[in-house]
């Protein structure tokens, strides 16, 4: 590809630009693979594997519709004293979130995977997930 760029309002002051592009060779491409840490296991199969063998690894443990407001999570006004859930260590929670497009849904310490929420990357982990209103 060949580009001439005017570097100044003077059309003698011109630039070339010669470009070269390489066709993108599928076949040897490898998917990438995040290098993630072990609590950071990778869940996307995990739903599958929810056969009641009472296995917490592969079991989820708890399905929440949360639903945010101005205020509120699920209707529930921050209170630091008392928690509005309790998540036991090594469950797996599955969650739908609803109306985080005006203050996004965020979870101290504990990083989420996301799966059809837009604006994020299916089988990634964020700490902070925003959501239109649904």
């Amino acid at each position: 590809t060949t580009s001439a760029l005017n570097s100044s309002t003077s059309p003698s002051s011109q630039s070339l630009v010669t470009t070269t592009a390489t066709p993108f060779l599928a076949s040897t491409q490898q998917p990438w693979e995040p290098a993630r840490p072990d609590y950071l296991q990778d869940l996307s199969n995990i739903h599958s594997k929810n056969d009641g063998t009472g296995d917490i690894n592969h079991t989820v443990v708890n399905f929440l519709n949360i639903t945010l407001d101005k205020r509120t999570v699920s209707g529930h006004s921050w209170n630091e004293t008392i928690p509005w859930m309790h998540v036991g260590y090594r469950s797996l929670q599955e969650w739908v979130i609803r109306g985080s497009s005006t203050h996004p849904f965020h979870s101290h310490v504990f990083h989420m995977q996301t799966f059809g929420c837009a604006g994020h990357e299916d089988g990634q982990y964020y700490d902070t997930v925003s959501t239109t209103a649904a």
